[in-house]
């Protein structure tokens, strides 16, 4: 139940957008680094709650984010991959990235903002191959934080140059 109402941070980010356009012009530059901030944050819970050596993963999901340039996907990943480490953990980092994403969406296109929302929920699609998860959540966890930590700083900026040609 979680996860649905962590995807309808996008909804209500685009509706709180589209209600404040003013607001959202003039704080433009803390929008976006409240993103940077709240990514961060996300990243460093991603790798602390399992650190070990297979952290070096963090390199691969770097490299995926920066392919795939996608956040909601990484966020959807984060989110069904914390439902594996306690209850506690899964409301954390659902809470992050509801907020994350009612920040994220506030100026997206309709089109770009529906292609999020199925990216974010396509990580969910992994429930499939539950053992193997459980096997290698350290990996997993890492991956989705490396990916989170593409988003910071240059390819975070491409990545608004491109939502807004879209």
């Amino acid at each position: 139940m979680l996860n649905i109402l962590v995807v309808l941070g996008l909804f209500f980010g685009k509706l709180l957008g589209l209600i404040t356009k003013q607001e959202v012009k003039d704080g433009k530059r803390y929008f976006l680094a409240s993103e940077k901030v709240i990514l961060v944050i996300l990243a460093l819970i991603l790798l602390i709650v399992k650190f070990n050596v297979f952290s070096l993963f963090i390199s691969l999901g770097i490299v995926l984010g920066l392919i795939l340039r996608s956040v909601s996907l990484f966020l959807g990943l984060s989110v069904f991959l914390s439902n594996f480490v306690s209850k506690e953990f899964s409301l954390l980092i659902g809470s992050l990235a509801f907020i994350y994403l009612l920040v994220y969406s506030r100026d997206l296109r309709w089109k770009k903002l529906f292609y999020e929302s199925l990216f974010f929920l396509a990580a969910f699609s992994l429930i499939f191959v539950e053992s193997f998860i459980n096997g290698n959540l350290t990996i997993f966890l890492s991956i989705s934080a490396g990916g989170l930590l593409a988003f910071i700083g240059p390819v975070a900026q491409l990545g608004r140059a491109t939502v807004k040609k879209s």
